[in-house]
């Protein structure tokens, strides 16, 4: 017997497959949760944090996967935007599928703060 497959048919495993592939595009958020500091020494003095930078230099699309990059045009992302972002999400073959943020309200340099 022969079986005559329409072509809904062949092209049901193909759907199938990307579905279950889950792509990591878009922006993904996540909320970190910073530890309480706890001290077993009794030391003596003040420490005081005057400011806190973000240094990182966002490029459109490095070679190297470890330098900061986003997701869409650069130029049109201001420092508060930047600020947000945590990293980038990547496939098996090194390639940015997506990024990852923090929670609305949420910054790189308000994660420090205590």
């Amino acid at each position: 017997t022969d079986i005559i497959f329409s072509s809904k048919t062949k092209l049901f495993p193909l759907v199938f497959l990307v579905f279950l592939t889950g792509c990591a595009t878009g922006t993904r958020s996540i909320g970190l949760a910073m530890p309480e500091f706890e001290s077993s020494d009794s030391g003596s003095g003040v420490v005081y944090i005057n400011s806190i930078i973000d240094p990182r230099q966002f490029e459109q699309k490095p070679k190297d996967p470890s330098t900061p990059s986003v997701d869409g045009d650069l130029a049109s992302m201001g420092k508060e935007k930047l600020s947000t972002l945590i990293g980038r999400q990547r496939g098996g073959y090194g390639a940015a599928l997506g990024q990852v943020a923090l929670p609305v309200g949420g910054t790189v340099q308000g994660l420090t703060c205590v």
